[in-house]
């Protein structure tokens, strides 16, 4: 099985990311495994980096989030979507589904902007529509 994983990845990282939204006003911590495809001869097309899947917990004001998200990154483009359930003590939890599109520097600083989008009846006040997130993203090589 180890020579299946080698045929197909150039590499495999363990990525953990830490990440302030909205002018500071929330905390995001992510982890999650990232590998980099490769290409015809063993090349890496413009490093290209996948994300399948990461688990993460972003909490704001009274307001706490679990998400799972999903990552592509190339070159300097960056693209994700998060799928998030949102709690406030006492009310009932807010799910939304969030796309966000952004710019990378080498897969370590990311700025996204994504669109909070409700996919529940209930919405709560302290999750904005909009949300501006800056990202620093850590690789540990596995």
């Amino acid at each position: 099985m180890a020579n299946f994983n080698k045929s197909y990845c150039q590499e495999h990282y363990l990525g953990l990311r830490i990440a302030s939204y909205n002018s500071f006003s929330g905390i995001d911590f992510s982890a999650g495994y990232a590998f980099v495809p490769k290409y015809g001869e063993g090349e890496i097309l413009a490093k290209l980096l996948i994300a399948p899947i990461a688990i993460g917990i972003e909490h704001r004001r009274n307001v706490t989030g679990y998400k799972l998200s999903a990552e592509v990154d190339w070159k300097i483009f960056a693209c994700r979507i998060n799928g998030i359930q949102y709690n406030e003590k006492n009310k009932p939890a807010d799910v939304r589904i969030r796309p966000e599109i952004g710019i990378t520097l080498l897969n370590l600083l990311s700025f996204f902007y994504g669109n909070n989008i409700p996919i529940s009846k209930t919405e709560l006040d302290d999750v904005p529509r909009n949300q501006y997130t800056l990202s620093l993203n850590i690789p540990i090589a596995l």
